[in-house]
């Protein structure tokens, strides 16, 4: 039997997205459970397929097929495509696989000419609608078919009408209407050389290829590398019979979301126009009235709207977003999806969910997206700085979160210094996909147009970013995108500003941020999260103001404290200098006895905050010249303060200094050439760790780590260190404590002899930003360009640095797995980097046995989460 093309919406489910495309595939499913739904049919994703293959013409199998579909339509509707007495028109939609909100375009009332507008004029007795609908199908389809740009014929709209509005007193006259019928067919013909075709047959098939070149015309294959689709396997094309929202006071067009995006309470969410169309609600063009407003003027159709809301949670067990349309008093569905929402809300509504029994726990916790809980992690305004702030606009508050940054005009302009690592907040008219990369970019947006439902806010909460809309003329932007202007003050690119997202304001300047309070439904689903997850979270932790911060977010210990970090505090970094730079070994020793009590009295700390969970201190892992004065001057006041020579800190700084430093004496090497450095530190650990389980009457669970290592002489010659000191230190206190060595893992020649390495240690620990940075011969901090022009050439499939690379550093640390636990197979494994707060790198980190990640403290939630849902795909997570 030849496989199917083309389905009719009452032939598929919504288990079909990757044939019908997600749009197709929900509204097959709305039709089988009785959504009143337009009919049609849906061409899928196999006819895309097709088309590519046979070199962009349309297969002759896929053709019969629509001519099929049409005249079952045809049969259905009453209706015949092209009959100048009773005319079926068309919608004419792409559907991928997966949301592509606002990419593919759309050809309404296809079928419309000459011959059929009069039929629609004779069949409403409105002319005025009938040529308000032309206009619609010459501009959607000439601007998809033919190439012409769209914004020109809002132009001529504006020209005509003198503002670009569809509100009832403003309407043209009939004959302004048919003037401007005739000036976009002029517009057509000068621009393309021909006509809009009469012929609907032909008008069908133009339309059906153009939306299959669409899905690889530059502006989607941009949008699709940005959001990480894939190509295959294509795009599905959706043919409905028109309904219309714009057919007199009876009639509306609207969107609803089944609950509040922004905070999950369960009541109805969207917007309504009377006598509209849906683009005009998409374009922000005219205000929209709250759906609770529909309810007074529309009460059937609003409890309609209602019931059917429940329908489709029910069916789908999820949040819904759904567009739909009135058209003389009757409701019709025009698509469902997965509705967007908040971190906050996704929370609320998961949790609500289970205690609806839509939804069980497991279901609730990978409901919830990792990475968009750090919204909810994210700092807030301090409300006494708040209100002291200068507002100068106000608008909607159309995703939540307070940003602050600096002040740009355009995507490019946003680009260009997040490049540079510089927070911005992009302010534009309104937004639309092709700036989708500089909203990316940005710490939040504001728009002059648009509402809770626009491109721009549902562009920023699905990416996690504050958002403000239709702020209005509250702002104006200047024409050279450099400056704009509130009130009587102008604010110029680059100077700060602040958006709270949560209250729809904008705020001159920078705003304090404070921590979030999290408690409730937050804490059911991090609690479910700890339930179902078997692989152990720690914290990256400094300082003992990081470790409490780390365990506050459900830390099961320290992962990582990097010993140079602590030497950037206060007084401190002088005194680690006039260590490395003084000749004189009694000041030295004098200085590194200070050192050794400062980090004494740290390591304590943290100890004791940790009350027994893992504490895994590296030892030092940066070149001593990073802890140089930056220029001869700053070294020569330095020497001066120090009460030391500057020609010999000179002389010792020159012999510090290295042409490549991260390849050369760091890590495991200072210790080897420098050991007063190594046992200075064991000293202070382990005297801190003797005091802190006298104190606590309990055992410090303790990994000394070993950095950079590449073999396994080098590991025993600071094992070595360790070792003895900690015995010596030992044994004066007459306190014996446990402790275990670790190495870190960071060079592939570490990887390649793990067995060797792992008969002298207890634990391994994964850098995964040097072994990433080493296997690939990236510097992580200078080549972000590079990985985005690599990305944006399907060169790299993500950026290495962020989501880790199975197929290159993944295999590298699955063979040091092997050899390690074929030593040892009790070997403790651990990971540190930027990408263990990335879902897929934990799946993977999980998939390949290692026992705990460790991250920084506010990211402890998202790799908590990320854990719990690895364990539950994997089906290693512990039941219910």
């Amino acid at each position: 039997m030849d496989k199917k093309l083309v389905y009719s919406l009452n032939e598929g489910s919504s288990e079909m997205t990757e044939i019908l495309g997600e749009k197709g595939a929900n509204l097959a499913e709305m039709t089988k459970i009785g959504i009143p739904v337009p009919f049609g049919f849906t061409i899928s994703t196999e006819a895309c397929s097709r088309f590519y293959e046979n070199g962009g013409k349309m297969d002759p199998a896929v053709r019969a097929e629509i001519c099929a579909k049409v005249s079952e339509l045809e049969d259905v509707t009453g209706k015949n495509l092209g009959d100048p007495e009773n005319p079926l028109l068309l919608a004419v939609r792409g559907s991928a696989p997966v949301p592509m909100n606002g990419a593919l375009k759309t050809i309404l009332n296809l079928g419309l000419n000459r011959d059929t507008v009069n039929a629609l004029e004779k069949m409403t007795g409105d002319k005025r609608f009938a040529l308000n609908n032309m206009l619609d199908f010459l501009a959607s389809y000439s601007s998809l078919v033919m190439g012409v740009d769209e914004d020109k014929f809002i132009d001529l709209y504006t020209q005509k009408s003198g503002q670009f509005c569809t509100d009832k007193d403003d309407l043209l006259s009939i004959g302004e209407l048919e003037d401007l019928e005739e000036e976009y067919r002029n517009l057509i013909h000068e621009e393309t050389g021909a006509d809009v075709p009469e012929d609907p047959i032909e008008q069908l098939e133009n339309g059906i290829l153009a939306l299959l070149r669409q899905w690889m015309s530059p502006d989607v294959v941009s949008y699709r590398k940005i959001r990480q689709i894939p190509d295959e396997p294509g795009e599905a094309i959706t043919v409905q019979a028109m309904v219309y929202g714009n057919a007199g006071s009876s009639s509306g067009t609207g969107v609803v979301l089944s609950r509040d995006p922004t905070s999950g309470e369960k009541r109805l969410y969207g917007e309504f126009m009377i006598n509209a169309k849906g683009s005009d609600m998409q374009r922000g063009i005219r205000t929209p009235m709250e759906l609770s407003i529909m309810g007074a003027a529309f009460p059937d159709v609003y409890d309609r709207l209602k019931h059917i809301c429940e329908i489709l949670e029910t069916q789908y067990r999820d949040l819904q977003y759904a567009e739909f349309t009135v058209q003389k008093g009757k409701l019709y569905i025009l698509q469902t999806r997965r509705g967007r929402r908040t971190a906050q809300a996704a929370v609320r509504t998961a949790v609500d969910m289970v205690s609806e029994n839509l939804i069980d726990r497991k279901t609730a916790v990978l409901r919830i997206d990792p990475v968009s809980i750090e919204n909810l992690l994210a700092p807030r305004f301090d409300p006494e700085q708040e209100k002291d702030a200068k507002v100068i606009a106000e608008g909607i508050e159309a995703s939540p979160g307070c940003a602050c940054g600096r002040l740009v005009f355009s995507a490019e302009q946003a680009l260009q210094l997040h490049q540079i690592g510089e927070p911005v907040i992009l302010v534009q008219k309104d937004t639309d996909a092709e700036d989708l990369a500089g909203i990316y970019a940005s710490a939040g947006i504001v728009t002059q147009r648009g509402a809770t439902t626009s491109h721009a806010s549902g562009a920023a909460r699905a990416m996690g970013k504050a958002c403000v809309t239709s702020v209005g003329d509250d702002l104006e932007i200047a024409d050279d995108l450099n400056s704009m202007q509130a009130g009587d003050k102008t604010y110029y690119r680059g100077e700060y500003i602040s958006i709270n997202g949560f209250r729809g304001r904008v705020y001159e300047g920078q705003i304090h941020m404070i921590p979030p309070d999290l408690s409730g439904d937050f804490g059911k689903i991090m609690g479910w999260a700890d339930e179902f997850r078997t692989m152990k979270v720690r914290t990256n932790a400094n300082t003992p103001e990081e470790a409490k911060q780390g365990m506050d977010f459900g830390a099961e210990g320290i992962g990582l404290c990097r010993s140079e970090h602590m030497f950037y505090q206060g007084n401190r970094l002088q005194l680690f200098q006039r260590m490395i730079l003084t000749e004189d070994p009694e000041k030295r020793r004098e200085v590194m006895e200070e050192i050794k009590q400062i980090q004494r009295a740290d390591y304590y700390e943290i100890f004791t905050v940790m009350e027994g969970f893992p504490v895994s201190i590296r030892l030092l892992d940066l070149p001593l010249q990073d802890f140089l004065p930056d220029s001869r001057r700053e070294l020569a006041a330095f020497a001066e303060e120090a009460d030391l020579s500057v020609g010999s800190v000179q002389r010792v700084a020159d012999s510090l200094r290295e042409n490549n430093p991260m390849l050369g004496r760091r890590g495991c090497r200072l210790c080897i050439m420098h050991p007063e450095i190594a046992e200075m530190q064991t000293e202070a650990i382990i005297s801190a760790a003797i005091e802190a389980e006298e104190k606590m009457k309990r055992q410090v669970d303790l990994e000394i780590v070993v950095p950079l290592v590449i073999s396994v002489h080098e590991l025993n010659t600071v094992k070595e260190v360790i070792s003895r000191t900690a015995q010596k230190v030992m044994k004066e206190s007459g306190h014996k404590i446990e402790y275990r060595i670790g190495s870190m893992l960071e060079v592939p020649r570490a990887c390649m002899r793990a067995d060797a390495l792992a008969e002298s240690v207890d634990t391994f620990s994964f850098g995964t930003n040097d072994l990433t940075q080493m296997m690939y011969g990236l510097s992580r901090s200078d080549t972000a360009g590079l990985i985005s022009e690599y990305i944006d050439q399907g060169i790299f499939p993500n950026d290495p640095f962020k989501t880790i690379d199975r197929e290159g550093v993944g295999k590298m640390m699955q063979r040091a797995i092997t050899l390690g636990r074929r030593v040892k197979p009790n070997l403790r494994l651990g990971v540190c980097g930027a990408q263990t707060g990335d879902q897929d790198s934990v799946q993977f980190f999980q998939e390949i046995g290692i026992n705990y990640v460790s991250c920084s403290p506010f990211r402890v939630p998202v790799a908590r989460l990320a854990a719990a849902q690895a364990a539950i795909r994997l089906g290693s997570g512990k039941d219910e």
